[in-house]
């Protein structure tokens, strides 16, 4: 194998972070599909070590969360102006700095999507679109 990518190194680590998720899954007796791709995918940019200061914040759109529910819609949504996985991993970075990396195996173990959203919304306190709509504010006033 000749890795011909200048980022292989980042996409080795991404790929694997997804691959360990579902060797999660398959130990817990959790369905791969019951996670929105976006949160598993936040996950595995998350654990490349990506950082928030790759991107101008101010520029960054954000979508329905639910809208990145699926593995096809996660893959469908990008546009021009949208990345999904920008979305996605600045939310899963907002999410450690707020409530510590502990948060992800506890979300790592919900049983469904809709289990997924009512642990999330329980740990942040507040339902999860009104956290879409504020946690991108709050991470440019840090």
């Amino acid at each position: 194998m000749v890795p011909t990518d200048g980022n292989w190194k980042m996409i080795l680590v991404h790929e694997n972070s997804r691959y360990q998720s579902h060797i999660f899954s398959n130990q817990h007796s959790l369905l791969i599909t019951r996670m929105p791709s976006w949160f598993e995918e936040g996950i595995a940019d998350y654990f490349t070590s990506e950082s928030s200061g790759w991107y101008n914040l101010g520029d960054i759109r954000l979508i329905d969360f639910h809208d990145l529910d699926s593995q096809q819609d996660f893959d469908t949504s990008a546009t021009d102006v949208y990345d999904s996985y920008a979305q996605s991993f600045l939310t899963v970075e907002s999410l450690v700095e707020a409530h510590g990396q502990d948060i992800i195996p506890d979300l790592l173990m919900s049983r469904s999507t809709n289990i997924y959203c009512e642990k999330t919304e329980y740990s942040i306190c507040i339902g999860i679109e009104e956290y879409k709509a504020t946690f991108l504010e709050q991470m440019i006033v840090q």
